[in-house]
């Protein structure tokens, strides 16, 4: 995805990259760091080549899996985070949402042929209210 504006988060071909936060910085950035790259190649060559400064892509991808699949009534494919990231990730993410499904924010659906867990959802209204938590509790567990 690609993001737009003072300190927006941009997650392309691997990488994660954000813009300037401050005004000041982000005038500068606008008016000479992409001015100065001829075309969106030689751009996002620059953010490879700073890439020591950017998280691990596997990890960011799979955050950002977890942090936007949560906000969604759909909720987390836990069936596509266990085919890309294995099962002790799944076993985390699971986790780190127990409390949060015994006290009834958040569910697990299983698949009533296979007995697999499909989705992880937040319950509406409850567990989109307290959903920054429940997610961070979860990160706590990925880590």
């Amino acid at each position: 995805f690609l993001a737009f504006g003072m300190g927006a988060a941009s997650y392309l071909q691997g990488f994660r990259f954000s813009r300037p936060r401050k005004l000041d910085d982000y005038l500068l950035f606008v008016n000479e760091e992409l001015r100065s790259c001829e075309d969106w190649t030689n751009y996002m060559q620059r953010v490879r080549e700073n890439a020591s400064q950017l998280h691990h892509p596997n990890l960011e991808e799979l955050t950002d899996k977890v942090m936007l699949g949560l906000r969604l009534r759909e909720g987390l494919d836990i069936e596509s985070i266990g085919i890309h990231y294995g099962t002790n990730v799944v076993d985390s993410i699971l986790e780190g949402a127990q409390t949060a499904i015994t006290m009834g924010h958040a569910k697990v659906e299983i698949d009533p042929n296979s007995g697999n867990i499909q989705r992880l959802r937040l319950v509406d209204p409850d567990g989109f209210m307290i959903s920054s938590e429940i997610i961070a509790n979860i990160f706590s567990y990925l880590n």
